[in-house]
């Protein structure tokens, strides 16, 4: 089958393109949206073991909304950023540093949350330590860097739940280091929008 293929391109093509459409992506997708599903799970189960019940504060399915579609908005905001970035040349150490940024947020998201913190509290938390958690983030972010495309997603979404089980069961240092604004321009672009929205609204 090989040899035939290689006489004919575009017949090696189009196998090709059938089996990422109809076979990986499918399994891959499927594999990736599963895993998703499994992380609260995990980390509730971590939490409870280690800290007790959850402090979560109880919120109107409204407000619940309204929060999650802010925290949305300021993470895709940040990916954004560093994606433009990452077009200038020789970026990669200030890509990393991003990355590492965010997989540490991600990572002490749930642990936040359980504990009962809003978006702008988490936000405030990490800047206040970012030096912590940039260091917390430097190992995944350079695992996953170091690998193109659907490896580096898959390698993430194996040692994610790894992480992130570290970040519940970590002692964060009480004294606060150097503050670094990591979010300010996205919490700042998040901000406008939502003014703009909510005046075209009212």
């Amino acid at each position: 089958m090989n040899p035939i293929l290689k006489r004919f391109p575009k017949i090696d093509r189009i196998f090709s393109m059938a089996y990422y459409v109809l076979w990986l992506y499918p399994v891959y997708a499927t594999c990736f949206i599963f895993n998703t599903l499994c992380y609260p799970d995990i980390a509730q189960c971590v939490y409870k073991a280690t800290r007790g019940p959850l402090k979560s504060p109880a919120l109107s399915f409204t407000r619940a909304i309204a929060c999650e579609i802010h925290r949305a908005f300021i993470m895709g905001v940040y990916v954004i950023l560093t994606s433009i970035i990452s077009i200038i040349p020789y970026s990669d150490p200030i890509i990393i540093i991003l990355m590492s940024w965010l997989y540490s947020f991600y990572c002490f998201e749930y642990r936040w949350v359980f504990e009962g913190k809003t978006i702008s509290k988490e936000i405030k938390k990490l800047e206040q330590n970012a030096i912590y958690y940039l260091g917390f983030g430097l190992p995944f972010a350079l695992i996953t860097y170091s690998f193109p495309g659907l490896i580096g997603n898959g390698i993430w979404a194996l040692l994610f739940p790894l992480f992130m089980v570290t970040a519940l069961l970590s002692k964060i240092p009480t004294q606060a280091s150097r503050k670094i604004p990591v979010f300010i321009i996205p919490s700042y672009i998040c901000d406008r929008i939502e003014i703009m929205l909510s005046s075209k609204i009212g």
